[in-house]
């Protein structure tokens, strides 16, 4: 019976593949890294056939070691990181090795250039919706090539992302999806095709391009030798998937209207489903596409999430003669304090340039720090600051919603849920596959492309919810009060903030 779905997630540092069964259970994982490389400041790059070779170790693995019959799997699934751009060539070769991968940020004065043809960022955001550090996206890499390569950009047939060139690894056919490419800073966020300015400016035409299709769309089948070197069945159905942002929040319910859901990992992101597009310059929202072609997932991304909590987890031991302290202390020590944190604010942006103010100098702050403040006051604040700028974040978007679905590892926090429940005033809600959404993503486009779901709804039918917590509405006042002094603080100290930029030897 092929009731079986294999999914990948490429992330950055490695591959994760997941064998789900058609009830949304996890039936076997495995994961392997990859190595990147930093030849010079700003540089990321990394080998696309370390990305292909890990898959295949992965997939062999996985049928032989878990005893996976390959002929009950329906199809396969990417999901990966995004903003890259892979060269190949009419046949199928890899034209550039290593390729940079979407943090690295050579392109400044490509981005400076392509805007000015364009007539400044706000009309480039206009069209594109590209929120985030505008030097990572594809379109800005394309352009460098074209000033720095142009031979390679003539020979190009079609540039890929990530995850498409495993894909056409396996099945030697190209495709995008509307997620990748609203990440690509090439497409147009209104007619959701590639835009003319974009593709005039960075110096190409649309057919370097592949074509755009939902993520659910079969792009191809496992060709026979995809199948030796992956040991899946030739003629599998494979999906082109979609970009591990707007996977991942397929993944954890983001498919209709009213769920918001926030992932904390050592950064933290937050999305909701729209309809229609969302744009906002000033925050500089990022306005993807969801999976499906038809709405959109506009996002939030804080560079300084998790890792704020890790940070204060690990202060005790930077002097070498203490351990660290684990997450469960953190824990029970705020729940010895009361909500508010007797009044003590904490700004999370210790790593600076994310949402929603994308200033590279910002860092964070702890303000109205006293004598009577323990280690719980300073957990129950960095947990208070990070929601904080969730429900900032939030209501950037101006979309309603009616609940907070928690994932990652913060989710793991019950202590933490409450905070985000009382200071949103929403439910907070965690399902089964909190750690595992973006590789549950993929598998939901896959099980929707071959057949196995109706729909992309199926999810918030199949992985119920686990836990739910409920805002404390005797805390609303408290909350509200200090959520505007959050937003006031930042103001007041972003002078300050330039000021110690200037006295750091990293900004000399």
């Amino acid at each position: 019976m092929k009731n079986k779905i294999m999914a990948f997630d490429l992330g950055t540092t490695g591959i994760k593949v997941v064998i789900f069964d058609d009830k949304a259970n996890a039936l076997a994982t495995e994961y392997r890294e990859y190595p990147s490389y930093y030849p010079h400041n700003d540089w990321v790059e990394q080998n696309p056939d370390d990305w292909w070779n890990a898959f295949c170790d992965i997939s062999k693995t996985l049928i032989e070691k878990h005893g996976i019959d390959p002929n009950e799997i329906a199809g396969v699934a990417p999901s990966g990181q995004m903003s890259t751009a892979i060269p190949i060539d009419k046949d199928g070769n890899l034209l550039l090795s290593p390729v940079f991968i979407w943090a690295d940020m050579r392109t400044g004065k490509q981005v400076k250039e392509v805007c000015e043809k364009l007539g400044g960022f706000e009309k480039f955001y206009d069209i594109t919706a590209g929120g985030l550090a505008t030097e990572t996206y594809s379109a800005m890499k394309i352009a460098w090539y074209n000033d720095n390569m142009p031979e390679l950009v003539e020979k190009t047939w079609k540039f890929l992302q990530a995850k498409e060139y495993v894909a056409f690894r396996l099945t030697g056919e190209v495709a995008t999806d509307y997620t990748d490419a609203s990440d690509s800073a090439m497409m147009d966020r209104r007619t959701r095709d590639w835009s003319p300015e974009i593709l005039e400016a960075i110096g190409i035409t649309a057919d370097k391009l592949p074509k755009i299709y939902p993520s659910s769309h079969v792009m191809g089948h496992v060709t026979a030798q995809a199948a030796k070197l992956t040991g899946l069945v030739e003629g599998t159905p494979v999906v082109v998937g979609g970009g591990d942002v707007s996977i991942g929040a397929a993944g954890a319910g983001i498919v209709e209207e009213g769920i918001c859901y926030m992932y904390i990992g050592s950064a933290m992101w937050t999305g909701v489903y729209s309809p229609h597009t969302v744009a906002d310059c000033p925050s500089r929202v990022l306005g993807l596409s969801d999976v499906s072609g038809k709405g959109y997932v506009p996002h939030h991304i804080v560079f300084g999430g998790g890792v704020c909590y890790q940070w204060l987890r690990d202060l005790p031991k930077f002097d070498g003669q203490h351990e660290a302290l684990s997450y469960d202390r953190l824990n029970e020590l705020a729940l010895d304090c009361p909500p508010g944190a007797d009044g003590l604010i904490f700004l999370p942006y210790m790593r600076g340039g994310g949402a929603p103010h994308h200033n590279p100098k910002a860092r964070g702050a702890f303000i109205g720090m006293g004598l009577n403040n323990h280690y719980g006051h300073y957990s129950r604040a960095v947990m208070e600051g990070i929601a904080f700028g969730l429900r900032e974040m939030v209501e950037i978007f101006n979309v309603p919603f009616t609940e907070v679905r928690m994932a990652g590892g913060g989710a793991k926090s019950k202590v933490w849920r409450q905070i985000i429940a009382d200071i949103t005033g929403k439910k907070v809600t965690t399902t089964a596959l909190t750690q595992e959404t973006n590789a549950w993503g993929a598998a939901l486009c896959a099980g929707v492309g071959v057949g196995l779901f109706e729909d992309f709804t199926v999810t918030n039918k199949l992985l119920p919810v686990l836990e739910t917590v409920e805002p404390r509405p005797e805390y609303k006042p408290l909350y509200d009060r200090m959520f505007a002094t959050f937003k006031e603080a930042y103001k007041a100290l972003v002078p300050t903030l330039e000021e110690l930029a200037a006295c750091r030897k990293d900004d000399e």
